[in-house]
Parts: structure tokens; sequence; C-alpha cells
């Protein structure tokens, strides 16, 4: 009877119950091209009830097209371009690679520092310039051409020119956001860009919640208050400004074209950008809980069941190696589950 019961309460199938699960689990996340970096990302993501998205670069391509509009007589579009991608050269932001294709060799920037949320400042030709936000690069109140969409760069002097982007939304986007909607997940834009780039985009995406002009601090203090509601929260980003916000969420996802400081905020990385990922990610974290729950009982329903028939001797040692060998089988059989 002792060695029945020794055998019956071998934890075989308890101890293989999680590790199985997140084994599959971690495997089916890998096929969806999405790598976890954190311990507790597939626990967390299972839990998570509100969506908050960046726009730039993680909604749009970040492959943006640039127009110039020459607010100072005398300035060419030709030196314009040359000076933004002068000071956007060393710039990990999506917004920067619009400047890519007008780099000139002869123009090189020099004390350049990013200011997160506002632009980039750096120095030329013994020249301040600074490319952002309107309000960063001047204290000057005027719009230009009566709009304060889009990139300004000045000098010390005031404004030299605004740059019209136009981005282009990633193709998958508006099926994953729709995925995720049927998963009873509520979608919403915290995006750091101006109202107008932010409107299209949400319209073209059917979201109907969307907040523009947030500086890394109000992201954080939007999910916050997320957060103090009751409302675990997945945030998908993937730019320095991200960072914050991707730190303090429940669980976070990061592009793999994100920068540096995103991707080691994050929790998740999404390694091919296919946004598909997202919400069947989400499937895959919610059915590993369920079949992790199963396992549990059923490991510790043979134990409470086995010991006190091993401990009566109703089951002999052969039967209850038998019973302990079948029952670590089933949990093993039952997380396969999860990559289904």
């Amino acid at each position: 009877n002792t060695v029945a019961v020794l055998v019956v309460a071998c934890p075989c199938a308890l101890s293989l119950a999680a590790p199985a699960v997140i084994a599959c689990a971690n495997s089916a996340l890998a096929r969806l091209g999405l790598l976890p970096i954190s311990a507790t990302a597939l626990e967390q993501l299972a839990t998570v009830r509100h969506v908050l998205l960046d726009k730039t670069g993680t909604l749009t391509t970040g492959r943006p097209d640039v127009a110039v509009h020459a607010v100072r007589a005398g300035a060419g579009e030709a030196s314009l371009l040359g000076i933004a991608a002068a000071l956007e050269r060393g710039s990990s932001h999506p917004l920067a690679s619009a400047f890519r294709g007008h780099e000139q060799p002869a123009v090189q920037a020099g004390l350049v520092r990013e200011i997160a949320g506002q632009g980039i400042a750096g120095r030329i030709d013994g020249r301040d310039y600074r490319l952002g936000r309107r309000e960063f690069v001047t204290a000057d109140a005027v719009r230009v051409d009566g709009v304060d969409d889009g990139l300004f760069l000045g000098d010390d002097d005031g404004l030299l020119a605004r740059f019209d982007l136009k981005e282009t939304v990633r193709p998958d986007a508006r099926e994953a956001v729709d995925a995720l909607r049927r998963l009873q997940l509520d979608v919403e834009i915290a995006s750091g860009d101006a109202p107008g780039p932010v409107r299209r985009v949400a319209q073209s995406l059917g979201i109907a919640r969307w907040q523009a002009r947030l500086s890394p601090a109000a992201k954080v203090a939007r999910l916050e208050a997320l957060q103090a509601a009751g409302t675990p929260v997945l945030m998908v980003g993937d730019g320095i400004n991200d960072a914050p916000v991707l730190a303090a969420a429940d669980v976070s996802m990061v592009l793999r074209s994100g920068s540096a400081l995103a991707q080691t905020a994050g929790d998740l990385l999404l390694l091919d950008g296919a946004w598909q990922a997202v919400p069947a990610a989400v499937v895959v974290a919610r059915r590993a809980r369920q079949v992790l729950k199963q396992n549990l009982v059923w490991a510790a329903a043979y134990n409470l069941t086995g010991i006190p028939l091993a401990a009566l001797g109703w089951l002999p040692p052969w039967l209850a190696a038998l019973g302990m060998s079948l029952s670590s089988v089933l949990v093993v059989l039952n997380a396969r589950r999860v990559r289904a």
C-alpha cells in the first residue's frame, strides 16, 4: 500500500501541467511571428480588455511621403529637405524615413538631440535648427497656411518651412482591428501626432476613440486611468515616445522595426509586422489559460482520487504506475491543443 501511495503521489502530471502549456503556447506565438520577452507576457495577455495603439509606424507603414511648404522667402525646397534629413539622420523615429532620400553629403548636423514627444534639434554650419511640433520649433502663434499639422523646421530667426507627411495605413490593420473587437476588446489610438493625421487613420480603421498630441507622460496618464478602472491594457507601439507607456502597460507588443528603447520596455516582440498576429496572440493566450486550468484540475483530481484508493489497498502499485504515466501523457497531449 505504501509503494502504491508513493507512486500515485508522484507529482508528474502536476509538474508538467503548466510547463507543457507554456511551451506549446510560446511555440504557437513564434509561428505567429511573436517572440515573448517577459515571463508574464502570456498570462497577462489572456486578461486584457482594452488595446491602446500608437499610430506612426505601428498602424501605418512608417514610410511617409513628404511635401514642403516654404515659409521664409528665399528658402529652397532642396535646401530645406537637406537640413531636415541631416537632423533626422540618426533618428529611429518612423517619420525620419521620409527624409532618407533627401540626404546631402555636404550637409552635416552636430550636437543633435532628440526630445521625446517634441522633435529634434541640432547645429548645421554654425546655426541651430529645430524640427518637430510647431510649439517646439517656435513660440510664434501664427499658423502656417492656417494649419497646425505636420512637421515644422525653424532656426533662431523663426520658422523656415512646414513638411506635410502622408502616411499609408498598413494593409492588414483594419482586419486586425476588427478581429480585436470580435474578441470583445476596446480599441483606442493614443498618438503624439497632430489631430488631422490621427483622425484620418482612425476613420480608415473604424476606431471611434482616438487622442492626438499626447506626450509620453500623457500616454502613461491615459493608461493609468484605464488601469485605475480595473481594465487590463495591451499597448502596441514602436517608438521612443512609447517606451514609458509600453513599460507601464499590463502587457505590451513592440514592432521589430521599433526603437531599441521600446523593444527593451516591451513584453512581446512582433517579428514580421503582421498585424493579424495581435488578435491571434490574444486567442492563443486565452486558450492556454483554459487548457492550463483543465490540466491542473485533472492532475489534482487524479491525485485526490488515487491516493485514498492506494492507501486502502484497492490500487496495486503496477496500476498506480500505469495511471501516473497515463495522467502525465494526458496533460501533455491536452497542452498540444494550444497549438491548434
